[in-house]
């Protein structure tokens, strides 16, 4: 029985708990009395640093999983009954692709990149109500500076100045995290697509039993139900995975690019 390639997901769960203590401590500094500027500045720059490796490698994973589920599905398309040949050639466009799996190995590695993709978006969805709660106290503590800013005296040159500069800091910390949140939507949402696509395959094998599989991947049971009523709809799944596959390259050449 064949499995799919595991994805190295703890490394990245260590990293992405190191950047959200990162994070916690630079919104805690810069919302304290007596802030440290230059250590909060420096927190603000490694925690965006540190976005960058754990965004590469969301991205990075996220294709893994999408060239291995692909692969398994171009292969049932290839030899499989002509109803479920047709559905799968039009949701991938596929052409003579070479014959390596029997339906019950392709069941077992769609399987298997469905569990692990289920765990990679539960990271992502977990990091991503992390920064709503951050973004949620950076907004509060910018709220309250503005009206400290407003109630300064005219004339209080060094005060203003001050209070100015942690609010420049708190404005930059926000739009970082509005930047990882809108990068981590996206990535979400490309992995959701894939995972579609994926059980629309795997719910057309008949090999495998995957309703204990639905059951405990709870963020795809919809999906799983959907697939089970014939609710995917083939066309609608092609057209959501060409679109976000073109906004996830353009994204992935602009983190590249912002890398060099």
């Amino acid at each position: 029985m064949q499995k799919a390639e595991p994805i190295a997901l703890d490394p990245l769960e260590r990293r992405v708990l190191s950047l959200r203590e990162g994070l916690e401590m630079a919104v805690q500094q810069l919302a304290a009395a007596d802030c440290a500027y230059a250590t909060a500045l420096e927190g603000i720059d490694a925690c965006l640093l540190e976005w960058r490796w754990v965004e590469s490698q969301f991205a990075r994973l996220t294709m893994q999983l999408d060239r291995h589920a692909s692969a398994v599905i171009r292969s049932v398309a290839g030899r499989s009954q002509a109803r479920r040949k047709t559905l799968l050639r039009r949701l991938f466009r596929l052409s003579g692709d070479r014959v390596y799996q029997s339906d019950e190995d392709a069941a077992h590695i769609l399987a298997d990149t469905l569990v692990q993709r289920h765990r990679l978006l539960l990271m992502i969805q977990n990091q991503r109500e992390f920064l709503a709660g951050q973004l949620f106290l950076l907004e509060a503590e910018l709220a309250r500076r503005f009206a400290e800013l407003q109630a300064i005296p005219l004339g209080a040159g060094k005060a203003t100045e001050e209070l100015g500069r942690r609010i420049d800091m708190l404005q930059d910390l926000a739009d970082g995290v509005i930047g990882m949140t809108a990068s981590a939507n996206l990535i979400y949402n490309k992995n959701l697509v894939d995972a579609e696509a994926s059980i629309l395959a795997l719910t057309s094998l008949e090999t495998l039993s995957w309703r204990s599989l639905a059951e405990a991947l709870h963020l795809l049971q919809t999906l799983f139900q959907r697939a089970e009523r014939g609710l995917l709809s083939v066309r609608g799944i092609a057209h959501r995975k060409t679109v976000i596959d073109e906004t996830f390259q353009r994204k992935l050449a602009t983190t590249r690019q912002a890398r060099h």
